[in-house]
């Protein structure tokens, strides 16, 4: 028991040190957003409501008698293949930036579609979620709540391959680049597949990804700090593993 308690405590001091060390930054976000939900709901319709794409990529399948968004389904697919390959495409984070910025505009305008006609609480909160979950995801894509700790390792990848280093199983059990990659693809792809699972639900439902405001703030809250968490501790969890110290310079 007091084993687990030891556990538990350290576990909550990892995650306090983790959310102090970013503070400015979730603050910054926040900060951000909270800006950005005093817009006046028209202005920004008549700004991003370009990006809803309206009927574009949608068709009615027979067989399932439904409507089926080709659109955003390509961008998914899109997105899982691009977070696959990311280590060998040159300034992949550029392209990350660009691509889960559309992917936010495009849900942004699906947002302000089908919260029109709601209550001005309930279209400011869901506005702030959509916008959470694409600023800490690329935040955290782009290695700033880890000290971009994963990004020299994503550069060693063409020494991996030209010395073949992957054929060697002792290089798996000896050096985290493989991890780490792994988890730099996880950080990547849950916020563009959060951003175009909302698209295409908002899109093909007319309204948004929950049956009550309470469920949607829940999913809001689990998907940021699950983006958060892999993007803040899953490189320590992997030191750890691997046994690897940091050395003051």
């Amino acid at each position: 028991m007091q084993m687990v308690m030891s556990i538990i405590t350290l576990l909550l001091k990892q995650i306090a040190q983790g959310i102090t060390n970013n503070i400015v930054l979730l603050g910054g976000i926040a900060g951000v957003g909270v800006l950005l939900a005093l817009i006046p709901h028209k202005v920004m319709n008549f700004i991003f409501g370009i990006f809803s794409m309206g009927e574009f990529g949608i068709h009615y399948s027979k067989r399932k008698r439904d409507n089926i968004d080709d659109f955003g389904r390509i961008m998914m697919f899109i997105s899982f293949v691009f977070c696959i390959v990311y280590p060998i495409i040159p300034f992949y984070q550029y392209i990350y930036a660009a691509f889960l910025t559309f992917a936010f505009l495009c849900t942004l305008g699906q947002t302000l579609r089908v919260t029109e006609k709601e209550h001005f609480v309930k279209k400011k909160i869901v506005f702030l979620g959509v916008w959470f979950m694409f600023a800490i995801g690329l935040v955290g894509a782009l290695g700033y709540f880890n000290g971009g700790t994963i990004a020299p390792y994503v550069k060693q990848i063409t020494k991996i391959i030209a010395k073949k280093k992957y054929m060697n199983p002792y290089f798996y059990f000896t050096d985290p680049a493989v991890p780490m990659l792994v988890l730099q693809a996880l950080i990547m792809i849950v916020p563009l597949y959060c951003m175009w699972a909302q698209f295409i639900y908002m899109r093909l439902e007319d309204t948004y990804k929950a049956r009550w405001m309470v469920t949607w703030i829940l999913k809001i809250t689990i998907c940021c700090s699950l983006m958060f968490g892999l993007s803040c501790y899953g490189v320590n969890g992997i030191k750890a593993i691997y046994n690897i110290k940091e050395t003051k310079s």
